[in-house]
């Protein structure tokens, strides 16, 4: 008897190795496939703005990094004692103007270069819900707990979606027509403005999707539906009933893995694993020749895999096990 409606992702993928150069950008939900990623030794840059949730603050980011157009003094503001953006997270902010202005064109300089030789770009649209300024008009990516008489709150429409979706495209395209790129819906609920609201946010993504999946190298996951379909139970939330928990972000990773990773790195990827489990571990005692034959025995297991995979760097583990 079956329980459940167990989703298995579409059977095109793409194809993930060690000599991949991805590069990941959209909600909090990136941030988790990027750090399993990134701690299993894959090449990742995530995020290089900070988490963002629409795609029209997505595309201008993106329309930022590919034609090197540089942030100014005109595009700050100071809240807090520090100086922000609207276009970017508060990692972005700094205590002056010239010092924001630093951090957030150098992480432009490093995304250009970055994207050049990326080979697969992995975006998670979070909302199609948007705040404009009032007086601009210009959707920010950001509100920064501004007040809400800053801005007015709507929804993007989909003609508006699907233009950023093809936007994005012909930015990345444009940096490296090989590039492939994974579309993929958060399936973490802004129940902020209300659960109606959050489902007519998450449908008018889906729509727009639904007119550019079609086209060469674009690819779809689903992870929306892993959690809000599969799953399907308050078990796999957090206590807020609204973000997926351990169980299912490792859930949707497994299923992700296996669309994604070529099977050929998956030894690689269990021994990291061990290594990772190995680092966590604190002994009650760390002083005894038990504790120091452990050690050795890691850093003679590390530099073995290190050998077999000259591409990855495993200088910190060798360097904690010594």
């Amino acid at each position: 008897m079956q329980f459940r409606t167990e989703l298995f992702p579409a059977s095109e993928a793409i194809v993930i190795n060690y000599n991949s150069r991805i590069f990941t950008i959209g909600s909090c939900f990136t941030e988790h496939i990027s750090n399993t990623l990134r701690t299993l030794k894959f090449n990742v840059l995530s995020n290089p703005f900070g988490i963002v949730y629409n795609p029209v603050s997505i595309c201008n980011q993106l329309e930022r990094i590919v034609k090197r157009k540089y942030f100014i003094a005109d595009d700050l503001f100071l809240s807090e004692g520090v100086y922000r953006t609207f276009e970017a997270h508060s990692i972005m902010a700094d205590y002056t103007q010239e010092e924001t202005l630093q951090k957030i064109n150098t992480v432009i300089d490093e995304s250009h270069i970055r994207l050049q030789n990326t080979t697969h770009v992995i975006i998670t649209f979070g909302a199609s819900i948007i705040h404009e300024l009032s007086e601009t008009k210009s959707i920010v990516a950001n509100n920064h707990k501004q007040a809400a008489s800053t801005f007015q709150k709507r929804f993007l429409t989909i003609i508006e979606i699907v233009e950023a979706y093809l936007m994005i495209i012909f930015y990345l395209k444009k940096m490296n027509a090989d590039i492939e790129i994974v579309f993929t819906i958060s399936p973490v609920r802004h129940i902020k403005d209300g659960l109606t609201d959050n489902t007519i946010s998450k449908s008018l993504l889906f729509a727009a999707l639904h007119e550019i999946l079609n086209k060469k190298d674009i690819f779809y996951f689903p992870s929306y539906e892993l959690v809000i379909d599969d799953l399907r139970d308050y078990r796999f939330f957090e206590k807020d009933l609204v973000h997926p928990n351990a169980m299912a972000i490792d859930y949707v990773w497994e299923k992700f893995k296996s669309w994604a990773i070529s099977k050929d790195c998956y030894s690689t990827m269990e021994n990291i694993s061990k290594i990772n489990s190995a680092i966590q571990h604190r002994p009650f005692f760390n002083k005894t020749e038990q504790h120091k034959e452990f050690r050795k025995k890691m850093v003679e297991f590390t530099l073995q895999l290190q050998k077999k995979n000259p591409m990855l760097n495993f200088e910190k583990e060798i360097e904690f096990f010594t």
